[in-house]
């Protein structure tokens, strides 16, 4: 993308240098890619751009477990190669049953705020006060029995490509773009840029449109957590943990939002408001409190009770309530609240969860539940009577 390069074939060209081959690709007869070359002066010169380097490492390892100890004559330190690029290093320890050396210990530690509250407009959680925060760890040990060894073998190798000295085609630089925010009901704005630390302590609010806007690129998706928090992102990359407050409002951590890339950043804040109606109670209580709602959101139960519905039917009648269909995968994604901003929205959202529901239900199916040869009646008048039956 960065050099603009077409793909044809196992080439990929550089139009605007005369259709020169950047890259190379060698298949297997099935097809497989086994090998790719890519011409060195548009490698390195791609690495300055982004001011990096690659590096290359190999890592291969080989376990087997053994009842009884081999014995290998191996060096105290393991190590049977030791280069500044390559190394071979190779042990034998005794093992429990569960895999794990006897007598290990653990620990689990946990850290949570005390001073949330969820009915607070503009929560503010950027101190450092210790007595607003406890802790708690418990520890343990594994048993100390024995009676296996596990015999590993590792090797590691590597090498870096250096960058060019300057990019001569490209440059990889974020541009000096500054996207206004509201942080509290003042109407002041701060650059999102300076968010963009760990312990801001700061939430922001979003108009619902956001979320909509988000998922009509390519690759998006949405996921729901509880009833009020899910998680979010306009292209197959890490997800971003959102709630929803009580007036419908999306909330995100500002240092969440901050650390984005610049094009998705610009998309978050073409939709923030100021602040109403308070932080969603929900995300605040998961990444405050430590405390994450044993809730369900609409969105996941509507998919889970039809998964329901048709595996009881299943296992009772041995025939399919609902009928496939190849608008199902993408009706799924599409059935969510934040369709329902405006009221044609709300009424395209009401005619997919037809669709997927009422619409899929195989007739047929419910009239041989019932022991009929035929019927008149519609198939959420024959769901009832099988339900009252």
């Amino acid at each position: 993308m960065a050099y603009g390069l077409l793909e044809e074939g196992d080439y990929w060209l550089r139009p605007e240098e005369g259709y020169e081959q950047v890259v190379r690709l060698t298949r297997k007869e099935d097809g497989t890619v086994v090998f790719v070359e890519i011409r060195a002066e548009y490698l390195k010169g791609y690495l300055a751009a982004r001011n990096a380097a690659l590096r290359l490492y190999y890592y291969r390892q080989r376990r087997a477990i053994l009842q009884h100890d081999p014995k290998f004559d191996w060096p105290e330190d393991f190590s049977l190669v030791s280069e500044p690029n390559d190394s071979l290093e190779v042990r034998c320890h005794k093992i429990d049953a569960s895999g794990d050396f006897p007598g290990t210990t653990w620990a689990v530690f946990k850290a949570w705020r005390t001073d949330v509250d969820a009915d607070e407009e503009v929560p503010d959680f950027s101190g450092h006060d210790d007595e607003a925060t406890k802790t708690e760890t418990t520890k343990g040990v594994r048993g100390d029995e024995g009676g296996r060894f596990l015999v590993t073998g590792e090797m590691w190798r590597g090498e870096w490509i250096e960058a060019a000295e300057k990019s001569w085609r490209i440059g990889y630089e974020e541009p000096d773009e500054a996207i206004m925010v509201q942080l509290d009901g003042g109407g002041g704005r701060v650059d999102l840029r300076t968010l963009n630390y760990e312990e801001v302590g700061k939430y922001l609010w979003f108009k619902p449109e956001v979320i909509n806007d988000l998922l009509s690129r390519r690759g998006a998706t949405i996921t729901w957590y509880t009833h009020d928090t899910g998680g979010v992102s306009p292209s197959p990359d890490w997800l971003l943990h959102f709630g929803v407050n009580k007036l419908g409002l999306v909330n995100a951590y500002a240092y969440d939002v901050a650390r984005r890339p610049l094009w998705e950043r610009r998309i978050w804040g073409a939709h923030n408001c100021r602040p109403d109606g308070g932080v969603s109670a929900e995300l605040m209580e998961a990444q405050m409190a430590c405390e994450p709602a044993a809730t369900k959101s609409p969105e996941f139960l509507i998919h889970h009770a039809l998964g329901w519905i048709g595996q009881v039917f299943q296992e009772k009648f041995d025939i399919a309530l609902f009928r496939d269909h190849h608008e199902v995968e993408e009706l799924s994604s599409r059935i969510h609240r934040f369709r329902a901003t405006d009221e044609s929205g709300l009424r395209s959202l009401a005619k997919d969860l037809v669709k997927i529901s009422i619409e899929r239900i195989n007739k047929k199916s419910l009239i041989e539940a019932l022991g009929e040869r035929k019927s008149d009646q519609g198939t959420l008048k024959l769901l009832q009577r099988l339900l009252a039956k």
